[in-house]
């Protein structure tokens, strides 16, 4: 019952057992030890972890480069103490 869950998405179970499969291969087809095997995929979980961990940093500055840096402030918005109408603006353009 597993076995077909995990086969009903064709791409990821058939990686999986493939990678399985090779892994076992090294182990005792090529004579690498288990220890061996341990330390090559901690250390490619640790890279995998590092490469996490750079790119949500670029994720963070980009997005602080792509709001300017403004802190909440929208510029569409006036903060003159008088706002003007825009009557008092059309007299101002015809004089």
């Amino acid at each position: 019952m597993r076995l077909h869950k995990l086969f009903r998405h064709r791409g990821l179970g058939i990686n999986l057992l493939a990678s399985f499969c090779f892994l076992m291969l090294a182990v005792y087809g090529w004579g690498m030890s288990w220890k061996e095997l341990g330390s090559y995929l901690l250390v490619l979980l640790s890279l995998l972890v590092c490469l996490i961990i750079v790119a949500a940093v670029f994720a963070w500055l980009l997005g602080k480069l792509r709001s300017g840096g403004d802190d909440g402030i929208d510029v569409n918005t006036r903060t003159d103490a008088s706002p003007q109408t825009d009557d008092s603006i059309d007299d101002e353009i015809k004089k």
